[in-house]
């Protein structure tokens, strides 16, 4: 697919929202999940290169356009107090909305789910905020992402496994 200028101008993606009869949109960033992903054992790396993307999608988008668009920007959950502070970055600058990944986070203590206790400073201060998390679920493999939640036997990334309950 040709990348046309309003997947990369937010100007020409407004004027494809009129075309369209869209008034408003949330815009993610396609390559977030693909960093993310490329420096997933690195906490530490990830941290800086997502506050890196998300001031980029600052100075190139804003993180709402006329009201109209509303840029994503990503917070990784890896570290809890990097992630908290990316949070505070993002509310200054003017975010209405972050994304985060749905998958568990590598941190210090390997791999963990951040919806765990241990994150709930970071989730307190989204409720706080009032700020809408979206998710997203996205390449490299989704398959991958299933092992770490689902068992081993599982082989379809779109199906739970079900779990018995005592009769």
């Amino acid at each position: 697919m040709d990348s046309i200028p309003a997947f990369r101008d937010p100007e020409a993606r407004l004027d494809k929202l009129d075309e369209q009869g869209v008034y408003q949109s949330l815009v993610y960033p396609t390559l977030a999940s693909l960093v993310e992903h490329a420096a997933a054992t690195d906490p530490e790396l990830n941290a800086a290169i997502i506050h890196a993307l998300n001031v980029w999608m600052l100075e190139t988008w804003g993180y709402v356009r006329e009201n109209r668009l509303f840029m994503t920007p990503v917070i990784t959950c890896g570290l809890l107090d990097e992630a908290r502070r990316e949070l505070d970055y993002v509310l200054d600058k003017g975010a209405a909305v972050i994304l985060i990944k749905t998958r568990s986070v590598y941190g210090y203590h390997g791999w963990r789910s951040p919806a765990l206790p241990e994150f709930d400073p970071f989730w307190n201060d989204v409720q706080s905020a009032g700020l809408p998390v979206v998710l997203h679920g996205s390449q490299p493999p989704l398959q991958a992402y299933v092992q770490q939640w689902e068992p081993a036997t599982s082989s379809n990334a779109f199906e739970q496994a079900r779990s018995s309950t005592p009769s």
